[in-house]
Order: C-alpha cells, then structure tokens, then sequence
C-alpha cells in the first residue's frame, strides 16, 4: 500500500529515470536544456486533472521522439524554450511567445466555445490558445508522439494551466470512444461550436494522422450535438415526470438493494436495432434465462415478450409507453 500522501508521480523510484531523462544519453545526445525532473512531476500531477491516463503512460515513457529524430533544445531571446526536431523548428526562435499569441488570435472566442489544435509542438501555443478562449471554453490539442510531449514536459512548466483541467490531450487518431471520455462535462461546450486548426511547424509530422484525427473531433461533435439536442427537446417533459413522480422517489426504495445482486454473472443487453429479430430467437431457447442475465432496454420490451423472452431488468430511459408496460404487465 502506498503511503500516505505520496506523490502518485514521484520519479525518484523509477528505474532508469536519470537514463531517460538527462542529457547525454540515448539517441538524443546534446538536448542543449536539460531534463528537470520535478518538472515533469508537477505537469504530470497537472495533466490528472483532465488527462491522467495520458499522465500515467507518459510516466513511463522514453523522452526519444518518434522515429529516434534529433531533438535539441535551447533558450530563445524572449526567454521561453524552443529547439529543433529532425532539424525543424519547434516554435521560433527568438519570439516564441509572440508567435503563439499570433496564432491563438485565429481563434474567435466568439464564434467557437472549444478549438481542437494539431500538435503540441513545445506548448506554448496551445496555453496561449487557452488563455484566449477564457475559462469557459475547452482546448483539444492533438500530439501522437509520446516522447516528444515527454520530453517537452520535463523542460517546460505548463502545470498551471494543465491543472484547469480545461485541456484534452489526444494521442490516438481514431479513438472517438476515449476522446468522448475525456470530454465528459464539456458536451455544452462542443455543441456551440469547434474550431480545428493546424499547428504550422507540426504540420509536415503530422499531416495524415491530423487529418484523421480531424475526422474523428468532428464525429465526436456531431454526436455531441445530438445529445445535447435531444436532452433539451426533451426537458420540459424531464421536468414535469419527476415533480410527477417526486413523492416515489421520496418513498420508494430505490435500486441501492440490487447492487451487486447479479455480480459475477454473464450478461446480455438488447436494444432496438436491426440484428434484434435475428438474436431473439438465441435468447429463447430453453436455459438461456438461467445462465445469463438478460438487460433489455423498455423500448424492445414488446417484441421481447412476443418472442417468448423475459429479461430480468428492463431499463426506463427515454419517454416512451414501453415504461407503463414495463410497469403494468406482469412478465
């Protein structure tokens, strides 16, 4: 057991961190800046706060850049990092802060409540787009390269802003399940609007993946804004069935026994869709019911019955006459 209040992302105890981390080693032999691992310690406590399975690989992973390209880092004339990968520059090398204000100001914080960033190069550019968007706005920011983002946040000091919690940093192109995850709360925010743009010196680096992954954040949104849509259609009728329905809730005794009742056991939910009239038939075949907990969602609770099959628990979601049968009718 882990003692009290440690540090979930305290280096000291990795093996091979000063490897990892300092100059001189590897296939990156003069980083120009060196590692500092409190750091990255405290970016990686930061990025917990909207991005801890990204933080919990990035604990462990190598600061060696995709590909092994040469990655060098040095101070520029306004003070802020910046450096090469494969001999392209990061950010620029003598304004690096003006050159991330320029580029948040092609966002209008008016006209899109998130923006999605292609590369996150150094970061610096993405706190500025932060900043700019104000605290009511989200920031997704692309950036596949595990070791380029380790090696950036054991030089750069963005746990600051990481820590508002109002940054996802994707690292798979196609994974719109995680992505979804890591927006949980934000969908109001999606819905109003999202503005996709490309890092200028990542471009190049990540031309195909950025575009997949442009494809991704605009299905997510889609999906978002039907959500949201759909909830908003449906509020007034929300609202009124649970003033309706204010002293069950009062007095009835709720699903808190059923927990754990069926624990351990394999399941099968069904929902409405077009394979439900082909696999009903699997469900009624004499011992399926007793092997198997069967979880029906109430708007494929007649056809259920119809075919001879009783689930165990039916779902009430949507506002649908299902619910006065899933209530009324004894199965």
């Amino acid at each position: 057991m882990d003692a009290p209040n440690q540090n979930p992302f305290d280096l000291s105890g990795i093996a091979g961190f000063d490897d990892l981390g300092g100059p001189g080693t590897g296939p990156n032999p003069d980083p120009g800046v060196p590692a500092d691992p409190d750091v990255l310690q405290r970016n990686l406590v930061a990025l917990c706060a909207r991005n801890k399975p990204l933080a919990e690989r990035l604990q462990h992973a190598a600061p060696v850049p995709a590909g092994g390209e040469p990655l060098a880092f040095e101070h520029g004339a306004d003070g802020l990092l910046t450096g090469t990968l494969g001999g392209r520059r990061l950010s620029s090398a003598r304004r690096g802060g003006e050159e991330a204000r320029r580029f948040a100001e092609g966002v209008d914080p008016a006209e899109a409540a998130a923006a999605c960033v292609i590369g996150f190069g150094l970061g610096h550019h993405v706190r500025a787009l932060q900043e700019r968007m104000g605290p009511k706005s989200c920031v997704i920011c692309f950036e596949p390269d595990l070791g380029l983002l380790r090696a950036v946040l054991e030089r750069v000091d963005h746990s600051a802003w990481l820590a508002q919690g109002r940054c996802v940093i994707a690292t798979d192109p196609d994974d719109g399940a995680a992505l979804t995850r890591r927006l949980k709360g934000l969908d109001g925010l999606l819905a109003i609007g999202v503005k996709i743009i490309e890092h200028p010196a990542s471009k190049a680096r990540l031309s195909a993946a950025g575009a997949a992954f442009g494809r991704t954040v605009g299905e997510v949104v889609r999906n978002t804004r039907t959500h949201v849509v759909t909830t908003l259609v449906h509020a007034p009728v929300t609202l009124r069935n649970m003033l309706m329905n204010a002293d069950r809730y009062a007095t009835s005794a709720g699903i808190t026994a059923l927990k754990d009742a069926c624990k351990g056991a394999p399941a099968v939910t069904v929902a409405a869709g077009p394979s439900l009239q082909k696999n009903l038939a699997l469900l009624a075949e004499p011992g399926v019911r007793d092997r198997v907990v069967i979880i029906a969602a109430q708007t494929v609770l007649r056809p259920m019955l119809a075919a001879g099959v009783r689930p165990h628990f039916v779902t009430a979601l949507d506002h649908h006459e299902g619910r006065r049968l899933a209530r009324d009718e004894p199965y």
